[in-house]
């Protein structure tokens, strides 16, 4: 006989939004756990690699983020492991009016991240995988998952799904829409990576004599004084287009797209590095998956020699690590008791049910070719509380990537700030709904948005 537990709020998924999801649930009276496929906490910015945090400003310079992703960054900050934001004072950035990169060390913020869910009183279950959704006449009531020990079925009031692919809401008969809505197909795949020993005073000198080999770049300034062995300058750019053209044309590179982004870290020399590309992979698919590893990994170090050969700065770079796991930009998303669509992004409008903000540009990397899709957003957006509820199932909530959005709006608000903001709604929503004895739907949206409020959350 399977064991059986019971839980008030259960979090599948220790990513970027479950992680704040479950902190919320746990910080607002409910017994809560949390599920992940790894041993440690984080998703895309920890086993993916995704750095730095994204831009999260308005026009005006001023955060619209803040609450739950404002305490990581101050505790990383008090460790020395968080630069910013950095406001870059030269460049051209496509990120927002008023653009800003966040830096940090993603080993620390493994750490941060189980230390504020530790002192929560968050339970963890690691090392498992996800099997299958209880659901009684659209009700769900709990889950089946697997680990070392065997099959557990985990019963509880209120269930966050937060796996990036709807995985939970999927199985319980969600409506969901897979990729582009005119064909379905995804945004590519990539494998990010991290290089040591880059100068980057030789590719800032490089860029500022070679401005047209680059589509964008952005040059800025930590402010005060920086650890010993600490970027002080910082510098992010997307180019070196003559070099990758050259490459290609002589059969030198592997590469998936025609630019290389790169992205310097909190210390000297090292540099994050987002320019591998698969196509026409679907990420709920393992076979596909299997297939973009292999890909990916061979392109990381195709494009290292490559730049170790053709790129000044780059002559005496050392790989440093490849993420543990390919970086999914977009899988299903559920389709909720409300859709966010492009114009809601890019015109900000406001949502009497608003229950998180983000500020990030629509970023789409186009499905089925080695090129991107920038649609400029010059001030913030709103995520309405109705986004994160699949509309023909109860006791569910919905937080992350796979949120109720169109193709185009969920390349705004699929970024891990966002990400962040969202999971400590649905955290404390769930938390609520337990208190009240309630499905999510029949919470009272104004108590969520003074709740969120009162706990450091930007929603005006």
């Amino acid at each position: 006989m399977q064991p059986i537990q019971f839980w008030d709020v259960i979090v599948i998924g220790g990513g970027t939004a479950g992680v704040p999801a479950a902190i919320a649930s746990a910080r607002n009276g409910a017994k809560t756990l949390i599920i992940e496929k790894n041993g440690y906490l984080g998703g895309a910015p920890t086993s993916g690699l995704v750095s730095p945090f994204a831009n999260y400003h308005d026009s005006k310079g001023e955060a619209v983020i803040d609450g739950l992703f404002g305490e990581i960054i101050s505790n990383m900050k008090g460790m020395g492991a968080c630069y910013g934001p950095i406001h870059p004072i030269e460049g051209n950035p496509p990120w927002g009016k008023n653009p800003t990169v966040t830096p940090f060390d993603d080993e620390y913020l493994q750490y941060v991240l189980f230390k504020l869910a530790k002192e929560a009183g968050v339970n963890f279950l690691f090392h498992t995988m996800f099997k299958d959704t209880l659901v009684e006449n659209g009700v769900v009531k709990g889950i089946t998952v697997n680990n070392k020990s065997g099959c557990l079925v985990l019963l509880s009031k209120v269930i966050i799904d937060c796996t990036g692919n709807a995985d939970v809401a999927a199985s319980a008969g969600a409506k969901v829409q897979k990729g582009r809505e005119s064909d379905g197909s995804m945004m590519p795949v990539t494998l990010y990576f991290k290089l040591g020993n880059v100068d980057v005073n030789k590719i800032e000198r490089d860029i500022k004599a070679n401005i047209d080999n680059f589509r964008w770049y952005a040059i800025g300034q930590v402010d005060g004084v920086v650890p010993s062995g600490g970027q002080k300058r910082q510098l992010f750019c997307s180019g070196f287009l003559k070099e990758i053209a050259k490459a290609k044309a002589d059969g030198e590179l592997l590469l998936g797209r025609e630019t290389l982004n790169i992205f310097t870290g909190i210390r000297e020399g090292e540099i994050t590095v987002n320019a591998t590309r698969v196509n026409y992979i679907d990420g709920t698919n393992s076979g596909d998956l299997i297939k973009a590893d292999i890909q990916l990994r061979q392109q990381v170090i195709s494009v290292t020699e490559f730049a170790r050969k053709r790129i000044s700065g780059f002559e005496r770079a050392h790989l440093i690590k490849t993420a543990h796991e390919v970086g999914v930009r977009e899988t299903n998303r559920i389709i909720g008791e409300y859709v966010i669509n492009q114009e809601d992004v890019i015109k900000g409008k406001t949502f009497k049910d608003s229950i998180a903000r983000g500020a990030y540009s629509i970023d789409i990397h186009n499905p089925g070719d080695s090129k991107s899709t920038w649609i400029q957003v010059d001030d913030s957006y709103n995520v309405p509380y109705r986004s994160l509820l699949p509309c023909n199932l109860d006791c569910i909530i919905v937080a992350g990537r796979c949120i109720s959005a169109t193709h185009e709006a969920s390349a705004a608000v699929r970024v891990m700030p966002s990400c962040m903001a969202i999971g400590q709604a649905a955290g404390t929503a769930a938390a609520l709904a337990v208190s009240e004895g309630t499905n999510p739907k029949n919470i009272n949206v104004d108590i969520l948005r003074r709740v969120l409020i009162k706990q450091g959350a930007y929603l005006l």
